[in-house]
């Protein structure tokens, strides 16, 4: 019976989160969208805890540490904070792996955070949030995590609608 509650409750929590994380991208300033993403993702940490898929929780747990830093601090400190991320996601993934499907949020994590080195490369930055919300997307499957495969599928949709603006692509 607890079973059951904590999957619904953890199916609210990743559609409230949801929900927050494309209200996030309404605002205009970088800080303001980080910090929303930042507390965004300690939902996430609830949601993927409660259905006990615990890489996915801590890897949204630092990645909630990413956003905050984001946040705060300026723009010349960027590079840092990506390069102690991805050593900490790393280090996090050596540390906690379990199993296989382990792989996918680390691997799409850490394929997203590349792409961070090169933000004014629209294309890179684009694909590789779709690499990477890919996998994130097919954990989510494998987790249970309705509201994280919806998000995922939200993500991956929205990043090819402005693909498609921004590169002008045409139909044949």
């Amino acid at each position: 019976m607890m079973i059951e509650h904590s999957f619904f409750f953890a199916q609210l929590i990743g559609f409230i989160c949801m929900g927050l994380g494309i209200w996030a991208w309404q605002f205009k300033k970088v800080e303001h969208i980080s910090f929303i993403l930042g507390i965004v993702h300690i939902g996430w940490v609830a949601h993927y805890g409660l259905l006990t898929s615990t890489m996915g929780a801590v890897l949204c747990g630092l990645c909630a540490i990413r956003f905050f830093a984001a946040a705060f601090l300026n723009k010349k400190q960027v590079n840092w904070v990506v390069c102690l991320f991805l050593i900490a996601i790393t280090v996090t993934f050596i540390m906690n792996y379990q199993t296989l499907t382990d792989l996918l949020p680390f691997a799409g994590t850490f394929i997203f955070s590349l792409s961070f080195f090169k933000k004014d490369d629209r294309k890179l930055f684009a694909r590789s949030a779709i690499v990477g919300t890919s996998c994130w997307a097919i954990y989510a499957i494998i987790s249970l995590s309705l509201a994280g495969f919806a998000y995922s599928l939200f993500a991956i949709t929205s990043t090819l609608i402005g693909m498609a603006r921004h590169e002008n692509w045409q139909m044949k």
